[in-house]
């Protein structure tokens, strides 16, 4: 709802994206899927950002 607010209907973002797989399409397992895959790439992104920080000067 958020992104609808901020972005409009012209922009389909991830959560849109997930939304629209669970609510509109009733395709839970897309949207599961797409969900799982942005919460492990956001994992990924955290493990190399803090490797980043520990091994450079701040």
């Amino acid at each position: 709802m958020l992104t609808r607010l901020i972005g409009g209907n012209r922009v389909i973002t991830l959560g849109t994206a997930i939304e629209q797989h669970f609510l509109v399409t009733q395709n839970w397992g897309m949207g599961s899927t797409i969900g799982v895959i942005l919460i492990i790439a956001m994992f990924v992104v955290m493990l190399l950002t803090g490797e980043k920080k520990k091994g450079g000067r701040s």
